[in-house]
């Protein structure tokens, strides 16, 4: 959880829990009930809400800040995570 802002890869994350990338994704999935990718883009969209409250950031920096260094990609996620743009969501809650 405190590398979440970091580039991690499965095969890291599988490596970190000295098992095989399929059984560490069977693990995980059977245990979250959610993908790996899915849980870490979470946690990073997570984050990113919280920036945009409190933050006086650039969208694309609070997307580089919270792990997701693609800002098309950031977007994209945040979007199907939230329903809203970064933008949106910034200026719904008045910032």
């Amino acid at each position: 959880m405190k590398n979440f802002t970091d580039d991690i890869t499965l095969k890291e994350a599988a490596e970190i829990a000295n098992m095989n990338e399929t059984a560490f994704c069977r693990f995980f999935k059977s245990t979250t009930l959610k993908t790996f990718t899915q849980f870490l883009n979470e946690v990073r969209i997570g984050y990113a809400c919280k920036l945009l409250l409190h933050e006086d950031l650039h969208i694309a920096a609070v997307g580089y800040e919270s792990g997701l260094k693609n800002i098309s990609y950031f977007n994209r996620v945040y979007k199907a995570s939230q329903g809203i743009t970064p933008q949106q969501y910034q200026r719904k809650h008045g910032n």
